[in-house]
């Protein structure tokens, strides 16, 4: 072995990889060729060039190490395996590998054959290898024979049922290293995901050093890529959410359900609600969330007068009616006297209301007889976490001024991060107090303020939103 070239050897070669390295795949590459550990696993940052790692190591095990196949009977066909979360991911690293070789003078001669999913290579020895990528859905992974194992994104493996699969695969795959013994090496990479879980358990053993075999590492994105930009970082933040941004990009392990809004981040005015004066004229939004018993949201959001570039929250309240609602006629009334709230405060500020589209019928034509314009937005549970995220966005940039009210912050922190499938949703959960009406409110009213920006108008859609859809006509 001490005569063939390394991993980053073959990198540094023109007539090899030549590929320059970040500094963390350098130190990976060179303790999977040289160092004792056989299973290195890493938690590693968004956009940190762990697929063209797994591409390297995986291309170079396949053509360059020949020793290997002195431990395989003569005529047997020796594998690399990577297994990505959809075959659309496998085949990208299959695809980075070959853009690798395609361009070496010293390895392009040996490719021998190709499918969308694999590169067959014949050794100048003529033993010849395949690198196999695969989808996490695969059944038809046993019975081959691998030198090394790649798990690409292994926290989010997912089989054809959707449930989580990378302990399965891994009881598939392990047993295929066997002829190779200690030579044998697996790669196992992935962007965290939630605190249980294979990868997670995994992970948390080798660093701790339980694991024999088994090194652990760990990168943020920043610290993995040197050529990331801290302003675009800075930026992800606010887009993302604190929650996903810890998990995604500083690669940290963070429990689902985490706060959805990071309130120690967020400044409230200490003031009390303010009169139309403060908000550019024909600026204002209503946002309203519909209810009888759990109470009937209201927020009202326009341009500051003093600054069009900012929003200010000028109320945010829950309306109750006077009387019971158990009865038809009572829901009847209660209906018609929270409607004529609204048309009040719509007047005072001279607002167009917003609302979702659960109920929305009724309001909207109720409101419509009493000369307020009503638009809907249809939310779902993507819609509704662009809604929120716009949000969270705008009182994390400053960029919206809203009171420090009691029963809206409450609600706030009432708001949770769900993670599904490597993204995150907010979660409105109901309790004994209502459903969110306030936040729901606020968070129509800011968005549909954002959507309107300068113009006047309601964008619905468009490209520089990235919102688009949710916003329709009245009904």
């Amino acid at each position: 072995m001490a005569d063939r070239i390394s991993i980053v050897e073959a990198c540094e070669s023109r007539r090899a990889f030549n590929f320059p390295l970040y500094p963390w795949q350098r130190d990976l590459l060179d303790a999977v060729d040289h160092h004792e550990h056989t299973t290195h696993i890493a938690a590693v940052g968004r956009q940190s060039g762990k697929t063209e790692c797994l591409a390297i190591a995986g291309a170079h095990n396949s053509l360059l190490r020949s020793d290997l196949d002195e431990m395989l009977p003569p005529g047997s066909l020796r594998h690399v395996i990577c297994i990505a979360t959809a075959r659309d991911q496998a085949r990208l690293v299959v695809q980075r590998a070959r853009a690798r070789v395609d361009r070496s003078p010293m390895l392009r001669g040996l490719i021998v054959g190709m499918t969308d999913d694999s590169i067959t290579f014949e050794l100048p020895t003529g033993r010849r290898t395949r690198f196999l990528c695969l989808p996490s859905n695969s059944r038809g992974i046993r019975g081959l024979t691998s030198s090394m194992i790649l798990l690409d994104e292994a926290a989010h493996l997912l089989d054809s049922d959707g449930q989580a699969a990378a302990g399965r695969l891994w009881e598939a795959l392990e047993p295929m290293q066997l002829k190779f013994g200690r030579s044998a090496r697996a790669i196992i990479s992935s962007t965290p995901f939630g605190e249980s879980g294979w990868f997670y358990d995994r992970f948390t053993a080798a660093a701790a050093g339980a694991l024999p075999g088994w090194r652990a590492w760990h990168l943020s994105t920043g610290e993995a890529n040197p050529d990331v930009d801290q302003v675009w970082l800075a930026a992800k933040e606010l887009e993302v959410g604190t929650d996903l941004y810890r998990q995604e990009y500083l690669a940290e392990f963070v429990a689902s359900g985490g706060s959805w809004f990071d309130l120690s981040r967020i400044e409230f005015s200490r003031r009390g609600e303010l009169g139309p004066e403060a908000i550019a004229p024909g600026s204002a939004i209503c946002g309203i969330d519909p209810g009888l018993k759990d109470g009937f949201g209201i927020a009202v959001v326009g341009r500051r007068a003093e600054d069009p570039s900012k929003l200010v929250c000028c109320l945010a309240r829950s309306l109750r009616p006077s009387g019971e609602v158990d009865t038809f006629e009572g829901k009847m009334v209660a209906q018609r006297e929270l409607v004529a709230d609204v048309a009040r405060i719509c007047r005072l500020y001279g607002a167009q209301a917003v609302t979702d589209q659960y109920a929305a019928s009724s309001y909207v034509q109720a409101l419509a007889a009493q000369g307020i314009p009503c638009d809907v937005q249809n939310l779902g549970a993507t819609s509704l976490t662009q809604l929120f995220g716009q949000l969270r966005a705008s009182l994390l940039a400053g960029e919206i001024d809203v009171a420090d009210d009691v029963q809206l912050i409450t609600e706030l922190r009432r708001g949770r991060t769900k993670f599904v499938a490597g993204s995150a949703q907010v979660e409105l959960p109901r309790t004994a107090a209502g459903h969110c009406d306030i936040a729901m409110s606020l968070a129509q009213a800011c968005f549909a303020s954002v959507q309107r920006g300068y113009g006047g108008g309601l964008v619905r859609g468009g490209p520089n939103t990235g919102l688009s859809g949710i916003l329709t006509r009245p009904l």
